[in-house]
């Protein structure tokens, strides 16, 4: 009986390493982009996914469409984005393997940046083009405006400025000549709070979260110069992350999201190999041991 419970203690010390083992090996997070080479929207859009630990970028799909701002709606499991600008811009839904439906219904703004609050099943946006915070039906793509002058001027690129974490509404703007960082409210009374100190790079960035980190991704039209940063949202200090690059990578972003309600993802099937090839040596080790 005392060595049956050594041999199940020996057992159970050895999953918790394996589990251990694994979970340091789990793949990075991604964050989920359109990417071109135009700083408007008005060409056809790349959709693809940045790993936040390497900055690869992955190719998804070729989209004849031209497409902007990304938000992830948990509760559908999918995005939201919208195609084209002004009086032609649409709403519609995009899968993570770049299905992208019908026109859902026209919103008739130049949308600067979307954020779906699950709080409240409503999904924020700025235009761009009239320099107004608003809702967009997820249903219809009707818009309702919040606050038609937040306080802002905003510059292209076009697309992807908005993030919200903690309850709080977060913007990358290109405010006159500066780019800045800040909170949009989400009623008509709130207008746009600067976060820390003005900084250019600002102008030509998009912002994602996980929930838990702000992401900002950095592209200003120029091949080479991608790059992906944390943001800090209390300071909007800015910490230099991985440079991105990969096939299928346009110089600029026009919208990042992250899927926030998708499960773990699965071990790699060599950290799996590995991790039971060290338990069944240490098993037979062990029984080696008993049997002396």
């Amino acid at each position: 009986m005392k060595r049956q419970k050594s041999v199940s203690h020996t057992l159970s010390r050895l999953l918790l390493l394996a589990g251990l083992f694994l979970s340091f090996n789990l793949p990075a997070a991604y964050i989920h982009v359109f990417t071109n080479t135009s700083a408007g929207l008005n060409s056809s859009t790349n959709f693809g996914k940045i790993d936040t630990s390497t900055g690869v970028y992955t190719n998804i799909a070729n989209l004849s469409q031209a497409l902007g701002s990304l938000a992830y709606n948990p509760t559908a499991g999918n995005f939201n984005v919208t195609e084209n600008a002004g009086s032609s811009a649409t709403l519609r839904t995009l899968t993570d393997t770049g299905s992208l439906s019908s026109p859902i219904g026209t919103i008739g703004r130049t949308i600067y940046g979307m954020a779906y609050r699950s709080s409240n099943s409503t999904l924020y946006a700025y235009d761009f083009g009239a320099d107004q915070t608003g809702m967009i039906n997820p249903s219809t793509g009707v818009w309702t405006t919040l606050n038609a002058n937040p306080g802002t001027s905003a510059g292209i690129p076009i697309g992807g400025r908005l993030a919200l974490l903690n309850g709080s509404l977060y913007g990358a703007i290109k405010n006159q000549s500066n780019g800045q960082f800040g909170t949009f409210g989400f009623d008509a009374l709130t207008n746009f709070a600067q976060i820390g100190s003005n900084n250019s790079l600002f102008i030509n960035m998009v912002l994602a979260t996980d929930g838990t980190t702000l992401y900002g991704l950095y592209a200003d039209g120029t091949a080479g110069n991608q790059k992906l940063y944390t943001i800090n949202p209390s300071t909007g200090a800015l910490t230099a992350g991985a440079s991105i690059s990969g096939t299928g990578l346009g110089t600029y972003f026009h919208g990042a999201a992250i899927e926030t309600s998708q499960p773990p993802p699965l071990p790699e099937p060599t950290s799996l190999v590995l991790a039971l090839t060290g338990l069944s040596a240490l098993w037979a080790t062990r029984r080696r041991k008993h049997r002396q």
